[in-house]
């Protein structure tokens, strides 16, 4: 894509055992992004519940990905809590401890031209900006280059709204499957 027209990629990282509504919801729109032409490019991966923050975690994509994301987040001055939240956790039959790294339900990186540009779910100071946050922003907006207009904080310099335009049931990014299910059968 030339300099004014950024290549604009969504990958949508979800829990393997989240499927329901709530994901499928989240799938469905940004393949949908990508036949409308807002996206050139959508990507679904699958991903455990947590993993172990250990260079020889078994998922060794899963925490480049979460070391890149902390790294955007770092830069731009927000918090990638409660959605990535570490614990320490003790194997049974041992004293030994390890730290692991328990994932949201779903996570949407925004690239242009394979660069990070935007990271969801994330926290600022004030407020939490969510997966759903972002694909409101998404769609509001009406060129590719335009995904700069994304401001640190989360929100489009243009759509700007708050959290409370949308029910906790449809936004909660970190809701247990057991509850979203139970709430939304």
């Amino acid at each position: 894509m030339t300099a004014n027209c950024p290549r604009v990629a969504l990958d949508c990282y979800v829990r393997a055992e989240a499927a329901g509504v709530f994901v499928d919801g989240i799938i469905n729109t940004i393949h949908s992004y990508e036949e409308e032409g807002l996206v050139e490019e959508c990507a679904v991966e699958f991903w455990p519940n947590e993993i172990r923050l250990m260079d020889d975690t078994e998922r060794t994509d899963v925490l480049a990905h979460y070391r890149q994301f902390q790294a955007w987040a770092d830069g731009e001055d927000v918090s990638l809590k409660p959605a990535f939240t570490r614990r320490e956790r003790t194997t049974m039959g041992s004293d030994d401890s390890e730290t692991v790294l328990v994932l949201p339900v779903s996570c949407l990186a925004i690239r242009a031209d394979r660069e990070l540009v935007h990271v969801a779910p994330h926290t600022t100071e004030s407020m939490p900006y969510r997966v759903t946050d972002a694909l409101a922003d998404i769609q509001s907006l009406s060129r590719s280059e335009d995904i700069f207009e994304l401001s640190p904080s989360g929100r489009s310099t243009r759509t700007a709204h708050t959290a409370t335009d949308q029910s906790p049931s449809e936004t909660d990014d970190k809701t247990p499957v057991e509850e979203r299910e139970r709430d939304h059968p």
